[in-house]
């Protein structure tokens, strides 16, 4: 005999679901922050002449800073745009292929009496969408600060003289 409620089912999997995408969140961004930090650090060591000159000439180390902080920022927004028009267009292809198939289950698993109601898998006004673009900023925003730290504080002077 059954036990339990498909209610009681759809709410343990979604938990169960929020958290697998939260670990699986987490160790996403652990791997870009490493991989941007690199990124941004080799933009850093290949601009070390350029950032010297501008040294030279009276930039101060903020405004150094700055650059590559704008730098990074619009690397996080160019990145953020591509996730956002990816993750829609598999989101949507994905609605449009099982949607009816999902409304059909949710209707049988819930004995919905009324059959106008549609049980839809993705929706642009779900909250995941900015959500999941502001830690994509954030991400590169957090990847950058180490390599434009070490950046900005190098003497320019030793990197004009070393570059030949």
């Amino acid at each position: 005999a059954p036990f339990g409620s498909g209610v009681l089912l759809v709410d343990e999997a979604r938990r169960a679901f929020t958290e697998l995408m939260m670990w699986a969140g987490l160790v996403i961004g652990v791997i870009a922050i490493i991989i941007l930090s690199g990124l941004i650090g080799r933009t850093v060591a290949d601009g070390r002449r350029e950032s010297a000159v501008f040294r030279a000439i009276g930039a101060t180390r903020v405004d150094i800073g700055r650059v590559y902080g704008m730098f990074a920022f619009l690397l996080a927004v160019r990145i953020a745009a591509f996730a956002l028009l990816m993750g829609v267009a598999l989101a949507l292809t994905v609605e449009l292929l099982w949607w009816q198939d999902a409304t059909f289950g949710a209707r049988l698993a819930y004995a919905a009496k009324s059959t106008d109601i549609e049980f839809h898998l993705f929706s642009l006004m779900s909250w995941y969408i900015p959500a999941i673009l502001g830690v994509i900023i954030i991400v590169g925003l957090v990847a950058s600060i180490i390599p434009i730290l070490l950046g900005a504080r190098r003497n320019p002077i030793n990197d004009m003289r070393n570059d030949t």
